[in-house]
């Protein structure tokens, strides 16, 4: 395989049944085109002498027991590297007379590892790439506007700070929405902050697209909406070539035009289903904050058409006490812990009041802003 330029150099590859013929096979050639292989095995000394010569690791595992799949992921990553490809060659065929003749358990251990092993092993390591690149993606988007507000020197500082954090690494390595979200929204400032020559119009799409994907994963994304508004608006009030319009209007156009692009097909879906383009349990995920004690179990104890004004108003005094809580540990270390609960389930709390405080400040900005373009005007 090494005369075919695979790319696989210095890649991690990881291999289930890697011990069998077949699976032997595939490691031998993965390793011959420069990959590192990790061989995964029920028997975990047959992966390992199989590994061994391949400069590669082995690892024991039951691919019956699903919940150990992630934990698989885990061990590789920490031994040779995040997979960037994996190869389900595991597999297993019970040989009988007739069809008749199968049982429902030789059906169930089949599908067990042939097929249910397959998509939730395939499902983890998507899970750990999309956290890995959604880290890569935060940090390189903080990097970029940090140059475009500070200069290059403050950029690269911010940078190094921002790698060596404790709380980014965590989120970078914590598989749920907080990193992508925070990626998306920062790469949507970055483009923002880069307008100012003949590409801005297709920064500006960029960014009401980056903007739109950020609303997809949390819905405070939507502040990104009027954000990339005012940004669009503060410009030069020149006509625009060919459509005759003011510059400000069509970068605004651009902008909004393709923020809706990106979230259309989400509306569309809650039109179906709900009626509802903006459909959200928002309102559900505060009760499970404030009453659930953020105990997914608790989950279906609520209707997924609960209010917030509900939530409220259903104990006034333990809402609010169960908020300042929140704010004051989110103020102090971003999360509460490192669990579930600390870092997404009680962020959520924090979501609209935190979208008032966010649109007290945009209102702001565009207050400064106008006064910015009269006292510019009356220069």
């Amino acid at each position: 395989m090494r005369h075919l330029d695979w790319g696989l150099d210095g890649t991690t590859v990881l291999v289930t049944g890697g011990a069998g013929a077949i699976g032997r096979a595939i490691c031998e050639g993965f390793a011959e085109a420069g990959a590192r292989v990790a061989v995964a095995d029920l028997d975990g000394a047959a992966a390992e002498a199989v590994a061994g010569p391949l400069g590669g690791a082995g690892f024991a595992i039951d691919l019956t027991r699903i919940a150990d799949l992630p934990r698989l992921v885990a061990q590789v990553e920490a031994r040779l590297g995040l997979p960037a490809s994996l190869v389900n060659a595991a597999g297993i065929i019970r040989r009988n007379a007739d069809y008749l003749s199968v049982t429902e358990e030789e059906w169930d251990a089949q599908h067990a590892v042939n097929l249910k092993a397959a998509f939730f092993l395939s499902q983890a390591v998507a899970a750990r790439l999309i956290a890995a690149f959604a880290g890569t993606l935060f940090l390189l988007s903080s990097w970029w506007l940090a140059r475009c507000v500070l200069g290059r020197g403050p950029a690269v500082a911010a940078l190094v700070v921002m790698a060596l954090n404790p709380f980014v690494v965590q989120y970078a390595l914590y598989i749920g929405s907080d990193m992508p979200f925070a990626a998306l929204c920062t790469l949507t400032l970055a483009l923002l902050a880069q307008r100012t020559d003949r590409r801005s119009v297709w920064r500006l799409a960029l960014a009401g697209m980056a903007a739109g994907c950020a609303f997809l994963v949390r819905h405070p994304g939507i502040l990104l909406l009027p954000f990339g508004m005012v940004v669009a608006l503060n410009v030069q009030r020149l006509t625009f070539p060919r459509l005759h319009v003011p510059r400000s209007t069509f970068h605004l156009l651009v902008f909004v035009l393709a923020f809706f692009i990106a979230i259309a097909p989400q509306m569309i879906v809650n039109i179906r289903d709900t009626g509802n383009p903006f459909y959200n349990q928002q309102a559900k995920n505060v009760w499970l904050a404030v009453y659930g004690d953020s105990d997914w179990g608790r989950w279906n104890e609520v209707g997924n058409d609960v209010a917030l004004t509900e939530v409220i108003l259903a104990d006034p005094a333990r809402f609010v006490g169960a908020w300042w809580s929140n704010l004051r540990t989110f103020i102090g270390a971003g999360a509460e812990s490192a669990g579930d609960a600390g870092q997404a389930s009680q962020l959520r709390l924090l979501a609209f009041p935190a979208n008032w405080l966010a649109v007290i400040g945009i209102a702001l900005g565009c207050v400064a802003v106008l006064r910015r373009r009269r006292a510019a005007a009356g220069g």
